[in-house]
């Protein structure tokens, strides 16, 4: 065979062979971005759990939503797209794990770059302001398009090509067990409730996921452990006056909330020496939120602090030796259920009143920050045992199997 004959053999098998590659990537659509329904159904692509920001940048792209749940994953599991409180029916859900400030404000920018954004809601963390806090290995900046770009959301795409279109995965995960790599994540971007399900399961008991949990968030350098040693600082939330500039300048009704999550996870913060900090944190939000409305001559948006010791976030898990009790508000001290984040989206989307979460500014946050301090106070007292067992966890190894004679999965 001669040199030029072989060349264009090797040629045609190079093509048949990423032809191949392509189709079969296309059809499998294992990472869920081509063609994306986006109702509650649970989500097919089989990959998508291990690559969220990778497809939850390409279906925002495809889906134009007309609003969006912004936040981490306690946004992802607990707040809902099909609340009826909702302006608009194209809504999905962008939370991201374990999301910094940064990478929120990005996909908040990508996502008024590829549609006519209207509303949003911005669920806001703690640990997202830690400025150790990186974006994780899935995050890239070049499959997310900015406001007024000549980029078009099909050439934004060409950063992802190689993983979408000739990436082994997708074979592999083909011939894998699907009922083993089941996404738990819902079409609108939502985690789906088999997703904390399997996780207590696991853990053996919701209990022990409790303890778990508050031991990953006290250990982790990325989390509360990595801030600087004066706690939370005003230059690491410029990606929060980022967002908030995004916002008023490109017209989308923003609303704002702090979390709910469980007041064992509060706790947590103070047992790191971050109480003040965590305080201070909230006095930074409403002061940006109002410096930056004046600066545009408008209204603050509206701003709801949802972290409190209330008669939701004070609920006691079930008994540790008991794996089949669920709680109907929480999954552990972080994650909140859909049915309290159904709470919260009636107070923030449709104005309802209730006991949890206030709506806060300059005029009443220090009443309402003495308010909590009241109530941290009572429960700190009342729950002194409670908490004692938790402390001693806290600063353990975080082998929990000791502590239940219920098998581990």
């Amino acid at each position: 065979m001669t040199h030029s004959r072989y060349t264009s053999v090797a040629v045609v098998i190079i093509a048949v062979v990423m032809s191949a590659s392509m189709v079969i990537n296309y059809s499998a659509n294992v990472f869920g971005v081509f063609n994306p329904s986006i109702d509650d159904r649970v989500q097919s692509a089989l990959l998508f759990d291990t690559n969220v920001r990778l497809a939850k940048a390409h279906i925002t792209a495809d889906f134009e939503p007309d609003a969006v749940i912004l936040g981490s994953s306690r946004a992802e599991v607990g707040l809902a797209p099909d609340h009826p409180g909702w302006d608009h029916t194209r809504v999905y859900n962008l939370g991201l794990p374990q999301a910094s400030i940064h990478e929120i404000k990005e996909y908040l920018r990508h996502a008024i770059a590829v549609s006519d954004l209207k509303q949003a809601v911005l669920a806001l963390d703690f640990f997202q302001f830690n400025p150790t806090l990186s974006p994780r290995p899935d995050f890239k900046e070049c499959r997310l398009l900015e406001p007024g770009s000549f980029v078009s959301s099909v050439e934004a795409r060409l950063c992802d090509l190689p993983t979408l279109l000739f990436s082994r995965k997708s074979l592999l995960t083909l011939l894998e067990d699907e009922s083993a790599l089941s996404s738990v994540y819902l079409n609108n971007g939502s985690r789906g409730h088999e997703a904390k399900e399997k996780a207590l399961r696991i853990s053996g008991s919701q209990f022990v996921a409790f303890l778990r949990n508050e031991h990953h968030y006290f250990n982790d350098d990325a989390l509360y452990l990595g801030f600087p040693a004066g706690g939370f600082r005003p230059e690491d939330g410029q990606a929060f006056a980022d967002i908030l500039e995004l916002c008023h300048a490109h017209d989308v009704d923003l609303r704002v909330i702090i979390s709910p999550s469980h007041s064992r996870q509060w706790e947590v913060i103070s047992e790191l020496g971050l109480w003040q900090s965590f305080v201070g944190w909230k006095e930074f939000l409403v002061e940006q939120n109002e410096q930056m409305a004046a600066a545009h001559g408008a209204s603050a948006f509206d701003l709801w602090d949802f972290a409190d010791y209330n008669t939701y976030s004070q609920s006691s898990p079930p008994p540790i030796d008991d794996s089949d009790a669920r709680m109907k508000w929480y999954w552990e001290s972080s994650h909140y259920t859909k049915e309290l984040g159904n709470i919260v989206l009636d107070r923030v989307l449709l104005g309802k009143t209730g006991e949890m979460g206030r709506r806060i500014d300059s005029t009443n946050l220090q009443g309402w920050l003495a308010e909590v301090e009241h109530r941290r106070l009572q429960y700190r007292d009342r729950e002194s045992r409670a908490l004692d067992e938790m402390r001693r966890f806290l600063v353990s190894n975080g082998d929990v199997g000791r502590l239940t004679n219920k098998p581990q999965a």
